[in-house]
């Protein structure tokens, strides 16, 4: 049983090697000797040196040829918001500190006065 199936593999084998060698115009297949297979990895490795070569080129023009952003050298209007999400937890003991903690302002500086005054916008007291 296995007789028969190797031979059927082997004219399976010889009839796919027929036709492609009628479909390339070589009219027999045969392996490559061990000197035949080195030439023509010598000619593959050439091949694929040169096009090494091209392609490291092509890659080192697009590095020197990089698109550079243009800057504006105009007057520029830029808007910033000052709002800040609101936390509930945090907003809430600030608010009850702050409420707690009498602050007498005439007696304290400017730059206090400022922050102080920042910080119960934001609280919202």
């Amino acid at each position: 049983m296995q007789e028969k199936k190797l031979k059927q593999q082997a004219e399976m084998k010889k009839k796919m090697q027929a036709k492609a060698a009628r479909k390339g115009g070589i009219s027999e297949v045969r392996r490559l000797t061990q000197e035949e297979l080195l030439a023509e990895a010598k000619k593959t490795e050439a091949a694929n040196v040169k096009s090494l070569h091209i392609y490291m080129k092509m890659e080192l023009e697009k590095k020197k040829a990089r698109h550079l952003k243009q800057v504006f050298k105009g007057p520029v209007i830029r808007f910033q918001s000052v709002t800040m999400p609101q936390i509930q937890g945090v907003l809430s003991e600030t608010r009850d500190n702050l409420q707690e903690e009498r602050i007498d302002v005439d007696s304290l500086d400017s730059e206090v006065k400022v922050k102080v005054a920042f910080d119960l916008c934001l609280v919202g007291v």
